[in-house]
């Protein structure tokens, strides 16, 4: 039986079928475009009537809403939270986690508590983070909190989420199940993949327990990388961060009468390395590009290429890093880290800054205008509050950043002589010492809690005789909390102020 002939398709009709195809194709992608743009838009209103509702709460004074601006810098162990309050009554967390809880720190009296020291001991610590997190002055009455930051996803960053966002245990009236009750959460803004936050909590993962808190709905979870890809016209030159004593100061190591590290300066090779490059700028949110607006907007790049998130009258919240991967300086960190997202904070008129893990490469692009390179910014310059990258790391806290935050107060989540990582360091802790010494400022005794290089590590608890400065650790001063007033504009350390609540 003779076979049939095969019809054979011409090259021009076989073109217009894979352009028909290829239409087809794109008009589809438009219309998920386009819906996904709507649904976005809506969920975006129901978002911010929910921020008015979470507002409707009339504030006593003393309480979110007031019109001052509360943040506080919990002490967590050896771990990161800091949960703020705006003046219009907006709430923002970054961070909250710990990787040694230090929970064995708190009291136990075993005829109050039971018998099971390690439960009740575990039990304090939960109630005294929720007692600053849940404070009148930040969540309170609060449905919902509106903001959460992920600077990146090392578990001491994040993992007590849910416990600082616990709100109580119901019965299931049908079932007799007891059921965890949490606040919402407005939307999460993060650097890195969510996968990569590898968190179990029952059996969903961290993005799964998040997602559910903001009902199931993904679009309110913004992957923002702000940051340079950078390239070089030739080899880079060598130089390892070396560090090299001035003239006529002890040798590094050495230990000042306060046991302070004699601090150093960076060597000329360190930066030689940042000569030769060229940045090209990335500015995306869930892989999109991001539009500039010409004053602050929220979702938009401000005129100097930070990402704002939110703002109000006398107050805005602009991210300024993000997914930064270039090692500018030879940091001894990784990836994880100098991708922090780093958070700027200003509010009538004075500058707050939170650096996460941020490394001294993350801190040398923000040091610069991110628009042009060749100019240094005043953005990170002269701040009211710095919280130090690192938690008083080696591998962040640069001479020059420090140098320039020129902090009036400068804080330090750290744990209480936590011997895996050894943090504060000695000779970072020392750098801000100097640069407080230096502006002539001054604070009530207090201790510093540090590890010490030198013939092996050690940990000193100075009392700071000689060098009285506002420069705080959580591991030795507990949680600390600040207010800006409204009428003032003053900045006041309410854990000095015992009439107004401080911790």
């Amino acid at each position: 039986m003779p076979q049939k002939r095969r019809r054979s398709i011409s090259e021009a009709d076989r073109l217009l079928a894979e352009s028909e195809s290829w239409l087809d194709h794109a008009e589809t992608v438009k219309k998920a475009k386009t819906k996904r743009k709507a649904d976005n838009a809506a969920e975006e209103s129901k978002r911010l009537a929910r921020m008015a509702e979470n507002r409707a709460v009339l504030a006593a004074p003393g309480e979110r809403g007031d019109g001052n601006f509360y943040i506080s810098f919990v002490q967590m162990g050896q771990g990161d939270c800091a949960i703020m309050t705006t003046p219009a009554g907006n709430t923002l967390m970054v961070d909250c986690g710990s990787d040694a809880t230090e929970s064995d720190r708190e009291p136990y009296d075993p005829k109050v508590d039971g018998t099971d020291r390690s439960a009740a001991k575990s039990k304090k610590y939960l109630e005294r983070i929720r007692g600053v997190i849940h404070h009148p002055r930040h969540l309170g009455r609060a449905r919902q909190l509106d903001y959460l930051i992920f600077t990146h996803p090392n578990t001491d960053h994040y993992n007590k989420i849910d416990d600082g966002l616990y709100t109580g245990t119901v019965t299931d009236e049908k079932t007799g199940v007891r059921i965890n009750t949490y606040l919402g959460i407005g939307v999460l803004y993060h650097s890195d993949e969510t996968a990569a936050y590898s968190l179990q909590i029952g059996s969903d993962n961290l993005t799964g327990w998040l997602l559910q808190r903001m009902d199931d709905n993904p679009s309110l979870t913004r992957k923002v990388l702000l940051m340079h890809t950078v390239t070089r016209p030739s080899a880079p030159k060598k130089g390892k961060a070396v560090k090299k004593t001035t003239p006529g100061v002890l040798a590094a190591g050495s230990l000042d009468a306060d046991n302070f590290e004699v601090d150093s300066l960076e060597s000329a090779a360190e930066e030689a390395n940042l000569a030769g490059i060229t940045e090209t700028i990335v500015s995306t949110v869930n892989g999109d590009e991001v539009a500039s607006a010409a004053t602050p907007t929220v979702g938009r790049l401000d005129a100097r290429g930070g990402y704002v998130i939110h703002t109000e009258t006398d107050c805005t919240v602009t991210l300024l890093a993000a997914g930064v991967h270039y090692n500018y300086r030879n940091d001894p960190s990784d990836f994880t880290n100098r991708g922090s997202v780093i958070t700027l904070v200003e509010v009538f008129g004075k500058k707050i800054l939170i650096c996460g893990d941020g490394t001294t490469s993350t801190e040398q692009y923000i040091r610069y205008e991110r628009l042009e390179r060749a100019t240094e910014s005043d953005r990170v310059k002269n701040l009211a509050i710095l919280q130090v990258g690192h938690h008083g790391s080696v591998t962040s806290s640069h001479h020059k950043f420090v140098a320039g935050a020129n902090a009036e107060f400068v804080v330090v989540s750290t744990g209480y002589r936590v011997e895996k990582d050894s943090l504060p360091k000695g000779r970072i802790i020392s750098r801000h010492r100097n640069v407080q010494n230096a502006a002539g400022r001054t604070a009530k005794d207090h201790e510093i809690g540090m590890w010490v290089s030198g013939s092996g590590t050690h940990y000193f608890l100075t009392p700071l005789p000689t060098a009285k400065v506002p420069l705080y650790t959580t591991g030795t001063n507990g949680s600390l909390c600040f207010k800006i007033d409204k009428a003032t504009r003053a900045l006041v350390f309410l854990n000095e102020e015992k009439k107004d609540g401080g911790e």
